[in-house]
């Protein structure tokens, strides 16, 4: 079987009425507010992810990735692409730990006694 000599686009909103319509999703307005939710999900799952690496919770885990990956970069041919990826390592740890200074130098205001 090859690929189909032409190719037709449905947009979401006629999947969700074509599915509605034969009783395999639930209407139309709950598919959409489920989809948007778990959008929304994704999105804040997103922002977690990229605040915790650049928490400063972590910077001796990424030295030591950073060192790991340095001293694989010599049992490798690729070894350029492994010392990149130290260098981004190190990065994120002295990153996060200047920004975890930052914010306990200066804590947020509110809250104070």
């Amino acid at each position: 079987h090859g690929l189909p000599d032409r190719i037709r686009l449905i947009f979401p909103e006629q999947l969700i009425h074509q599915g509605a319509r034969l009783g395999k999703l639930p209407p139309p307005e709950a598919a959409l507010t489920e989809m948007a939710r778990r959008c929304s999900l994704a999105k804040e799952k997103r922002k977690r992810t990229v605040s915790l690496a650049f928490s400063g919770t972590f910077p001796g885990k990424y030295f030591f990735t950073s060192a790991l990956l340095i001293l694989l970069s010599f049992f490798t041919s690729r070894s350029l692409y492994y010392r990149l990826l130290a260098l981004l390592s190190s990065s994120i740890a002295v990153i996060g730990a200047a920004l975890s200074r930052t914010r306990t130098s200066n804590p947020p205001p509110g809250n104070g006694i």
